[in-house]
């Protein structure tokens, strides 16, 4: 199983703090959001096939809503492995 972690990349920290409330939050509310509109533009076998391509634009569109607040996502993948014992 694969997760994927997004860390905040701090570029201006004077902007992140003077632009936004909660740099942290916002960002995770804006994240949710846009996967949301990306995803509600797509059909499920297109989701399932082309997760490459939906990633990058999820990743495009937080990247140009974010500038102004002085931050980059930066993506991160972690394989997790899950040993499930059922006895």
């Amino acid at each position: 199983m694969s997760a994927f972690m997004s860390a905040l990349l701090f570029q201006d920290p004077l902007a992140s703090v003077i632009n936004v409330s909660d740099a942290s939050v916002s960002t995770q509310l804006l994240a949710s959001t846009t996967l949301r509109n990306v995803l509600g533009t797509k059909t499920l076998s297109e989701i399932l096939t082309d997760r490459e391509n939906t990633a990058a634009v999820i990743l495009e569109q937080l990247d140009h809503a974010t500038d102004v607040w002085g931050i980059k996502a930066c993506p991160t993948e972690k394989q997790l492995f899950l040993n499930l014992n059922f006895t």
